[in-house]
Protein backbone atom coordinates (compact mmCIF):
# COMPACT_ATOMS: atom_id res chain seq x y z
CA UNK A 1 0.00 0.00 0.00
CA UNK A 2 1.00 3.64 0.33
CA UNK A 3 2.71 3.40 3.75
CA UNK A 4 4.88 1.01 2.21
CA UNK A 5 6.83 3.21 -0.21
CA UNK A 6 7.47 5.52 2.87
CA UNK A 7 9.08 2.40 4.90
CA UNK A 8 12.10 1.75 2.86
CA UNK A 9 13.31 5.95 2.57
CA UNK A 10 12.81 5.55 6.28
CA UNK A 11 14.93 2.47 6.77
CA UNK A 12 17.84 3.98 4.44
CA UNK A 13 17.52 6.91 6.44
CA UNK A 14 17.64 4.89 9.47
CA UNK A 15 20.71 2.20 8.12
CA UNK A 16 22.25 5.86 6.96
CA UNK A 17 22.54 7.52 11.00
CA UNK A 18 23.71 3.52 12.11
CA UNK A 19 26.78 3.52 9.70
CA UNK A 20 27.13 7.15 10.74
CA UNK A 21 27.04 6.56 14.43
CA UNK A 22 29.19 3.49 13.91
CA UNK A 23 31.71 5.10 11.75
CA UNK A 24 32.13 7.83 14.50
CA UNK A 25 32.82 5.51 17.50
CA UNK A 26 35.06 3.50 15.14
CA UNK A 27 37.07 6.44 14.22
CA UNK A 28 36.80 7.83 17.71
CA UNK A 29 37.33 5.08 20.00
CA UNK A 30 38.10 1.80 18.03
CA UNK A 31 35.97 -0.90 16.37
CA UNK A 32 35.83 -2.75 19.94
CA UNK A 33 33.62 0.35 21.20
CA UNK A 34 31.70 1.10 18.05
CA UNK A 35 30.85 -2.97 17.48
CA UNK A 36 31.07 -4.12 20.81
CA UNK A 37 30.50 -7.83 20.08
CA UNK A 38 34.24 -7.62 17.74
CA UNK A 39 36.77 -8.34 20.15
CA UNK A 40 37.00 -11.27 18.21
CA UNK A 41 36.63 -9.56 15.13
CA UNK A 42 39.44 -7.63 16.23
CA UNK A 43 41.92 -10.38 17.62
CA UNK A 44 40.89 -12.35 14.12
CA UNK A 45 42.11 -9.36 11.79
CA UNK A 46 45.27 -8.85 14.12
CA UNK A 47 45.85 -12.32 13.09
CA UNK A 48 44.97 -12.01 9.49
CA UNK A 49 47.22 -8.92 9.48
CA UNK A 50 50.03 -10.35 11.06
CA UNK A 51 50.32 -13.25 8.52
CA UNK A 52 48.53 -12.64 5.54
CA UNK A 53 50.63 -15.05 3.55
CA UNK A 54 49.04 -17.95 5.80
CA UNK A 55 46.80 -20.41 4.47
CA UNK A 56 43.90 -19.60 7.09
CA UNK A 57 41.42 -21.89 8.42
CA UNK A 58 38.13 -20.30 9.60
CA UNK A 59 37.29 -23.42 12.27
CA UNK A 60 41.16 -22.58 13.26
CA UNK A 61 40.87 -18.71 13.13
CA UNK A 62 37.18 -18.69 15.13
CA UNK A 63 38.74 -21.23 17.95
CA UNK A 64 41.58 -19.14 18.46
CA UNK A 65 39.30 -16.46 18.99
CA UNK A 66 37.33 -17.79 21.02
CA UNK A 67 34.20 -17.96 18.82
CA UNK A 68 31.76 -20.32 16.64
CA UNK A 69 33.09 -20.19 12.68
CA UNK A 70 29.30 -19.16 12.50
CA UNK A 71 29.78 -15.79 14.96
CA UNK A 72 33.04 -14.68 13.42
CA UNK A 73 31.42 -14.79 9.90
CA UNK A 74 28.30 -13.43 10.89
CA UNK A 75 30.63 -10.67 13.05
CA UNK A 76 33.07 -10.08 9.89
CA UNK A 77 29.36 -9.17 7.82
CA UNK A 78 28.07 -6.91 10.43
CA UNK A 79 31.21 -4.74 11.70
CA UNK A 80 33.51 -5.13 8.44
CA UNK A 81 31.40 -5.62 5.67
CA UNK A 82 33.31 -8.26 4.30
CA UNK A 83 33.51 -12.41 4.94
CA UNK A 84 36.76 -13.56 6.96
CA UNK A 85 37.96 -14.95 3.70
CA UNK A 86 37.19 -11.93 1.84
CA UNK A 87 39.31 -9.59 4.29
CA UNK A 88 41.77 -12.10 4.06
CA UNK A 89 41.93 -11.77 0.10
CA UNK A 90 41.80 -7.84 0.45
CA UNK A 91 45.16 -8.01 2.85
CA UNK A 92 46.80 -9.94 0.23
CA UNK A 93 45.74 -7.87 -2.86
CA UNK A 94 47.28 -5.38 -0.88
CA UNK A 95 50.24 -6.96 0.20
CA UNK A 96 51.01 -7.75 -3.17
CA UNK A 97 50.30 -4.23 -5.02
CA UNK A 98 52.41 -2.44 -2.19
CA UNK A 99 55.41 -4.97 -4.27
CA UNK A 100 54.19 -4.22 -7.34
CA UNK A 101 54.15 -0.31 -6.76
CA UNK A 102 57.48 -0.72 -5.31
CA UNK A 103 59.43 0.04 -8.06
CA UNK A 104 62.19 -1.93 -6.82
CA UNK A 105 60.68 -5.54 -6.64
CA UNK A 106 61.99 -7.20 -9.41
CA UNK A 107 60.77 -11.34 -8.66
CA UNK A 108 58.74 -12.61 -10.83
CA UNK A 109 54.59 -12.71 -10.78
CA UNK A 110 54.38 -15.16 -9.21
CA UNK A 111 56.76 -15.04 -6.59
CA UNK A 112 55.01 -12.40 -5.76
CA UNK A 113 51.91 -14.30 -5.95
CA UNK A 114 52.93 -17.37 -3.77
CA UNK A 115 54.53 -14.76 -1.07
CA UNK A 116 51.11 -12.99 -0.93
CA UNK A 117 49.57 -16.13 0.06
CA UNK A 118 47.80 -17.01 -3.69
CA UNK A 119 48.25 -20.78 -4.98
CA UNK A 120 48.37 -20.18 -7.87
CA UNK A 121 49.12 -16.86 -10.35
CA UNK A 122 45.66 -17.38 -12.06
CA UNK A 123 43.51 -17.37 -9.39
CA UNK A 124 45.71 -14.14 -8.14
CA UNK A 125 45.46 -12.25 -11.69
CA UNK A 126 41.76 -12.59 -11.62
CA UNK A 127 41.32 -11.57 -8.14
CA UNK A 128 43.90 -8.43 -8.77
CA UNK A 129 42.03 -7.48 -11.69
CA UNK A 130 38.67 -7.74 -9.99
CA UNK A 131 39.59 -5.07 -7.38
CA UNK A 132 42.07 -2.62 -8.89
CA UNK A 133 40.73 -2.92 -12.75
CA UNK A 134 43.87 -3.51 -14.21
CA UNK A 135 46.52 -6.72 -14.12
CA UNK A 136 49.50 -6.65 -11.82
CA UNK A 137 51.53 -6.77 -14.78
CA UNK A 138 50.27 -3.44 -15.82
CA UNK A 139 50.69 -2.13 -12.17
CA UNK A 140 54.43 -3.01 -12.12
CA UNK A 141 55.24 -1.38 -15.75
CA UNK A 142 53.25 1.76 -14.90
CA UNK A 143 55.41 1.81 -11.33
CA UNK A 144 58.13 1.09 -13.02
CA UNK A 145 58.21 3.96 -15.33
CA UNK A 146 57.53 6.02 -12.64
CA UNK A 147 60.70 5.32 -11.05
CA UNK A 148 62.50 5.43 -13.98
CA UNK A 149 61.53 9.32 -14.53
CA UNK A 150 59.15 8.91 -17.30
CA UNK A 151 56.83 10.65 -14.79
CA UNK A 152 56.36 14.33 -15.32
CA UNK A 153 54.73 16.62 -12.83
CA UNK A 154 51.94 18.51 -14.07
CA UNK A 155 51.37 21.71 -13.00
Amino acid sequence: GAGDSLAVPAEAKANAVIEAVVTRLAAEHGIDEACPPSRSISLARRRLDADPARAWDLEDLARGVGVTPVTLQRGFRDCIGATVAGYAQAIRLGEARGRLTNGRETRPLSAIAHAAGFASVTAFVRAYQRVFGETPTRTRADSVRYFDGDHIESG
